[in-house]
């Protein structure tokens, strides 16, 4: 099977972009991050809940970000885990009271 893939170095940039543009009410980058998705509306009177991980085949983790699920997600590059940086950017992002991570 074959890939559509402008420049495999861009393969990460490209897919969250992609996400972002195309679902405006449900995505949006953190403010200090492009690899960091959090929701469009952030959520009150809950616990923040975040989580995240590689891009090996696609930022699949991303697709839990929404309405009663995530509150965010750190987007790794292929195969490597998100950096300390994504994983601390999407804690303050969503710091409600509390913050539940699952990775």
């Amino acid at each position: 099977m074959k890939k559509i893939i402008n420049n495999p170095s861009d393969f990460v940039e490209e897919s969250i972009q992609g996400l972002v543009l195309s679902h405006p009410d449900i995505y949006s980058f953190a403010t200090d991050n492009q690899r960091v998705i959090k929701r469009t509306f952030k959520a009150k009177n809950k616990v923040g809940i975040v989580s995240g991980g590689g891009s090996g085949h696609l930022p699949v983790f991303t697709g839990y970000v929404g309405k009663g699920m995530l509150d965010a997600c750190a987007v790794g590059s292929v195969f490597a885990s998100p950096s300390v940086d994504q994983i601390a950017s999407q804690f303050v992002m969503v710091i409600t009271a509390m913050v539940f991570c699952v990775y």
